[in-house]
C-alpha cells in the first residue's frame, strides 16, 4: 500500500468585537493568536472543535466540526507538505455552515486540516483560536464500495433485468442468485467495468420469485479485492399468457373462462371507446366469471390480466390473454295481438235436438297466409252458444277459459293473428 501524504486544514471562528478592539487583517495562517481586552460588547470566538467522524472517497474527504455560537463564518486550512505550512483553502459564511468537502485529492493519502471561526464587526474581522489539527484519509484503491441495487427492475415471463448504482473504483461486479436446492447464493455472472451496472437473467420460470445479490470487486497489484455484498434484491417474473373464451351467452350475460396459470391474482378487463379498463378483480384460483347486466344485441370485448407480485410487494408484473369479442342475444319482443284483436270462429254440428260445442286454436302469420289449426280438440264448454259465437268479436279473451290451457303456440312471437276456433 502506498505511503500516505499529509496535508492540514484550519477553520477560523470570528467574533463580534467592538471597533475599539484591535483588529487582525485577513490572514492565511491559522496559528496567529488574538489578543482581547475585557469588553461587554463582544467576546472572542470559541476554538473550533472537529467532530470525530468524516466521510471519504477515492479523491475527496468531508470534514465536520461543532458550531461556534457567535461566529460569522469559518476558514478552512490544509497543510501543504511542500511549503511545510498550512494554507487557506476555503472561507465559509454563516455559523451553521459546519462541514466542508475537500475534493481533487489523491487516493490512499492522509491530509491534515485546521479550522478557525471569525466574526465581522464594524468592517473589521476578528479571528478565534485555530482548532487542533485533524487527519483524514482518502480511500485506497482496494477499498471497494458496497453495491446498492435499485428498486426498479423489468421482467418478462422467462427473464428479469436488475440494475445498480456505479461503484467508482470498481473493476467489475459479480452477480449471485439464490439456489433453492442448495439453500445458498451461487455465482451466475461476472461483469467487467465500473460502468456495467445491469444484468439480465433469462431461462426463468413464469410467475416465479427469485433473489439476487451483487458484489463489486477491484483488481490491484495482481490481486482481487471484494466489496460487501448488496442487500437481497427480490424479483418476480411476469405470468405466462392465458387463453380466454366466452360461452353461455344470453340477452344480458355471458360467461368468461380462462386457463389457470401461476400468478397472484387476475383482473378482468373490458374495452370501451378504444381503451382497456379494469372490470373485476378475482383470485388466482378462479378460472371463470359470468358478466351480468349487459344490454341485449350488443357487442362486448374482454381479456384477462394475470398479475404477479414480488416478495417485498414493491413491483407488479402483468401479462394479458387474447381478447375476445362477443355479442349478446337479441331479445324476442312479443308481437301477439291484444285480446281485442282475437277473433272467435266456430263450427256447428247439429246432432238431433242437441248442440255440442268444441273449440281449438287457429292462427296465421299475416293476413295473406293460410290458417293453421291446432292438432287436437282442446275441450268443451257449455257456455258457448251459436249466438255467443256470432258476437265473438266483442268477446274478450280473458273471458274464454281455454286461454288458460292454450298450447305453446301462444308464446310464438312470429304469430300475428290468433283466433279461437269453436266447434259445436
Amino acid at each position: 500500500m502506498a505511503m500516505k501524504k499529509f496535508l492540514t486544514v484550519t477553520v477560523a471562528s470570528a467574533l463580534m468585537l467592538s471597533s475599539t478592539m484591535p483588529a487582525f487583517a485577513e490572514e492565511n495562517s491559522p496559528d496567529s493568536s488574538v489578543v482581547t481586552e475585557n469588553n461587554d460588547s463582544a467576546s472572542v470566538p470559541e476554538k473550533v472543535v472537529f467532530k470525530d467522524s468524516y466521510s471519504k472517497t477515492l479523491n475527496a474527504v468531508r470534514i465536520k466540526w461543532n458550531e461556534v455560537s457567535n461566529a460569522s463564518g469559518y476558514r478552512v486550512y490544509m497543510f501543504d507538505s511542500t511549503a511545510n505550512k498550512y494554507k487557506s483553502i476555503k472561507t465559509l459564511f454563516g455559523k451553521n455552515v459546519t462541514e466542508y468537502r475537500v475534493s481533487g485529492l489523491s487516493a490512499d493519502t492522509e491530509y491534515k486540516f485546521k479550522v478557525k471561526a471569525f466574526v465581522k464587526v464594524g468592517g473589521e474581522t476578528y479571528w478565534g483560536e485555530a482548532s487542533d489539527a485533524m487527519t483524514a484519509s482518502t480511500k485506497a484503491l482496494t477499498d471497494v464500495g458496497r453495491v446498492a441495487v435499485n428498486k426498479d427492475y423489468s421482467s418478462s415471463a422467462n427473464a428479469v433485468r436488475i440494475n445498480w448504482n456505479k461503484v467508482s473504483n470498481a473493476s467489475g461486479y459479480r452477480v449471485y442468485m439464490y439456489d433453492t436446492s442448495k439453500k445458498d447464493y451461487v455465482k451466475v455472472k461476472t461483469l467487467y467495468g465500473a460502468d456495467v451496472t445491469e444484468y439480465r437473467r433469462s431461462g426463468l420460470k413464469a410467475g416465479t420469485k427469485y433473489k439476487f445479490k451483487v458484489k463489486a470487486f477491484v483488481k490491484a497489484d495482481g490481486k482481487t479485492y471484494w466489496g460487501t455484498a448488496s442487500n437481497v434484491k427480490n424479483v418476480t417474473t411476469a405470468p405466462e399468457k392465458t387463453a380466454m373464451s366466452i360461452s353461455d351467452v344470453t340477452t344480458s350475460s355471458m360467461k368468461l373462462s380462462w386457463d389457470s396459470i401461476k400468478c397472484s391474482k387476475y383482473v378482468i378487463q373490458s374495452r370501451s371507446n378504444g381503451s382497456w379498463k379494469d372490470y373485476k378483480e378475482v383470485s388466482n384460483t378462479t378460472t371463470s366469471y359470468t358478466v351480468n347486466n349487459l344490454s341485449d344485441d350488443s357487442s362486448y370485448t374482454f381479456r384477462i390480466k394475470a398479475i404477479s407480485r414480488d416478495s417485498d410487494k414493491s413491483k407488479t408484473c402483468s401479462s394479458y390473454s387474447n381478447s375476445v369479442t362477443q355479442k349478446t342475444d337479441k331479445k324476442q319482443s312479443s308481437s301477439n295481438p291484444s285480446p281485442s284483436k282475437y277473433k272467435i270462429v266456430y263450427s256447428e254440428d247439429d246432432i238431433g235436438d242437441n248442440h255440442s260445442y268444441w273449440y281449438g286454436l287457429i292462427y296465421r302469420i299475416d293476413e295473406n297466409s293460410i290458417y293453421s289449426t291446432s292438432v287436437s280438440r282442446i275441450g268443451f264448454d257449455d257456455k258457448f252458444s251459436q249466438e255467443g259465437c256470432e258476437e265473438a268479436s266483442n268477446y274478450g279473451l280473458n273471458n274464454i277459459e281455454i286461454f288458460d290451457n292454450a298450447p305453446s303456440i301462444l308464446d310464438n312471437p312470429n304469430i300475428k293473428y290468433l283466433y279461437i276456433y269453436i266447434g259445436f
